[in-house]
């Protein structure tokens, strides 16, 4: 259904002549788990690469990295700066995100990591770790997807020096602390965050 509509969507654009002229990105929201580990849906203590690695593609009107795969740590908070550089437009105020057209010129270095959240759950991901906890740092979880990309094997039992080590680097990134996600904020949020 996506590939028929972003076709049709495509198809518009080059008959109304609008894409030689028109940056083009597309990103998809996250994804759901349909059973990997044990899990349907999207659940914060399930951020694996089924439910947080997502798919972002550029087209630039002047082919400028036509083709070019960048397999690196984004947020989805690259794209304001992103869009704006491209189109000439100066950034309104300072963002934390960073524009991503050096690395598509292969002039930038990659992030080491990237941290983020889900509920009541936070996550830290580089090219060796990836270590999810509750946002008190209980139920933790450590993967090594090189060795492990299935992610099967939980090592935060016999690695809590580098929990603890990924768990501060979420801290910090965070700004020194994290909320206490309540049980009332999470019903706030919505129906898919409340317990039973």
């Amino acid at each position: 259904m996506v590939d028929k509509w972003f076709g049709l969507f495509m198809a518009k654009l080059r008959d109304l002549a609008l894409l030689d002229d028109t940056l083009l990105m597309v990103l998809s929201d996250h994804g759901h788990s349909l059973g990997e580990h044990g899990v349907i849906g999207k659940q914060g203590d399930c951020q694996c690469p089924e439910l947080v690695d997502i798919i972002f593609m550029i087209r630039h009107p002047d082919s400028e990295g036509a083709g070019r795969v960048i397999d690196d740590f984004l947020y989805d908070h690259d794209i304001l700066p992103t869009a704006l550089n491209q189109l000439g437009i100066d950034l309104p105020r300072s963002v934390d995100g960073r524009d991503l057209w050096p690395l598509v010129r292969g002039e930038e270095r990659r992030r080491p990591y990237v941290t983020g959240s889900m509920a009541e759950y936070v996550r830290y991901q580089d090219e060796t770790y990836r270590f999810i906890c509750r946002s008190d740092g209980a139920e933790r979880q450590l993967f090594v997807p090189g060795d492990d990309p299935e992610l099967a094997e939980n090592l935060a039992e016999s690695m809590p020096d580098v929990c603890d080590r990924l768990f501060a680097r979420i801290v910090e990134d965070a700004g020194g602390g994290l909320p206490a996600a309540s049980p009332e904020s999470l019903r706030r949020a919505g129906p898919w965050y409340e317990q039973v």
